[in-house]
């Protein structure tokens, strides 16, 4: 069985998205990713992702197993798998996409505007994972 730890902060030096699509490429056949992680950049977790969902797509089975943590970007990669287990000491967190801003306020509403797009598409996803209202979903979010 082919296996991939993802563990540390994505992105940042820690967990490399290209790294793991490098690996996702070397693979064949059924894929259990082993995911303990707080988070990290969200271009990097969907660059993740998309790369888990891909190979999914070739009929392959990918269980994702929950550590103690799986937070932030973490989650949406966690919704990528045909399964998903945490255990019962697992902390699992959504919220709304951070992005590092300085600026004045037209690159603060911009960024703003960018943030809630990112979170849309998180919270579609969630949505079509968890068959709980995209609604319900996106004020989870907001509250941490």
């Amino acid at each position: 069985m082919n296996k991939i730890t993802i563990s540390g902060v994505i992105g940042f030096g820690e967990v490399d998205a290209d790294e793991i699509i490098n690996q996702l490429e070397s693979f064949n056949g059924d894929l259990v990713v082993e995911l303990d992680s707080v988070g990290g950049s969200v271009v990097s977790g969907i660059k993740i992702a998309n790369a888990i969902r891909d190979y999914r797509a070739k009929g392959n089975n990918v269980e994702i197993l929950g550590g103690a943590v799986v937070a932030s970007i973490a989650t949406y990669i966690a919704m990528q798998g045909t399964s998903f287990t945490v255990r019962d000491n697992t902390t699992f967190m959504i919220h709304n996409a951070y992005l590092p801003v300085i600026g004045d306020y037209v690159k603060l509403r911009k960024m703003a505007e960018i943030s809630e797009g990112l979170s849309t598409i998180l919270a579609k996803d969630y949505s079509k994972k968890s068959k709980i209202d995209e609604k319900e979903i996106k004020a989870l979010m907001s509250e941490e």
